[in-house]
């Protein structure tokens, strides 16, 4: 990788970084942009790919998927029916 897509990287990482809260008005979908801001944000990945293509200029895409929230599972108990026979 040259220094210069190196360089690229980083800028785009910060300005990620720096602008997340603009992100919250895109939740659940895929934001292309690039240092200088937002190019385009769609629900579907194609469209998002196919409108940042036409705009011509360096870009990364992004998934906003919202704030994750911690999942909980029930417990489930298992019990023998019959001697070494295990029923969920």
């Amino acid at each position: 990788m040259n220094k210069r897509a190196t360089q690229l990287q980083y800028q785009l990482c910060n300005w990620l970084n720096r602008n997340s809260q603009l992100l919250v008005n895109y939740q659940n979908q895929y934001i292309a942009y690039n240092t200088q801001g937002i190019i385009v944000h769609s629900y579907n990945l194609a469209e998002t790919l196919e409108l940042a293509k036409a705009s011509r200029r360096p870009f990364a895409i992004y998934y906003w998927g919202g704030e994750s929230k911690q999942s909980s599972l029930p417990l489930i108990r298992l019990r023998a029916t019959k001697p070494n026979q295990w029923s969920p």
